[in-house]
């Protein structure tokens, strides 16, 4: 919630244990609900993408970029028109910058729909992907890796995105 009023000084109480807990007092005249994620680390900006790119049947839209104080919120959207089910690793995908490599986060106090990893043929999905904050003011790249046909079968390339602030 973002509130807005005037601090009016300090409430005091008791728990359900017997311990003394203070609050501050707040007589408020707007109070506004916000996501979780938007309190924690608010939007500063939204970097508008939309670029698809394709690979071996799995596409993935690179919407937007949601750019916060500590992390970097990647709204994507796959399609999957290949053969078999294509499935998303998402802890292997990456922003690159340079000869740094940025991963994903999966921060537990943010509430965010994730993309699901395994992705049916002819199935779509929309989802957000957390990634660290790269440097803004130098173009990086979005690195998408994935996989199709189970564990021995031969790794697709990653679908990968550049972009330029």
């Amino acid at each position: 919630m973002h509130v807005r009023g005037e601090v009016l000084g300090e409430m005091v109480g008791e728990n359900a244990f017997g311990d003394e807990v203070r609050a501050v007092e707040v007589d408020a005249y707007e109070v506004e609900r916000v996501e979780g994620v938007e309190a924690i680390d608010p939007t500063l900006d939204t970097l508008e993408v939309g670029q698809t790119q394709s690979g071996e049947g799995l596409s993935i839209t690179l919407e937007s970029l949601d750019l916060g104080t500590k992390h970097v919120r990647a709204h994507v959207t796959a399609r999957n028109e290949g053969e078999k089910t294509a499935k998303l690793n998402l802890d292997r995908s990456k922003f690159v910058q340079g000869g740094e490599r940025i991963g994903t986060r999966d921060p537990y106090d943010y509430s965010v729909t994730k993309p699901k990893s395994g992705l049916p043929t002819g199935e779509e999905m929309e989802g957000t992907v957390i990634f660290g904050r790269p440097d803004l003011s130098k173009p990086f790249e979005v690195v998408f890796e994935w996989e199709s046909g189970g564990y021995m079968a031969k790794k697709p390339d990653p679908i990968v995105f550049q972009v330029t602030p």
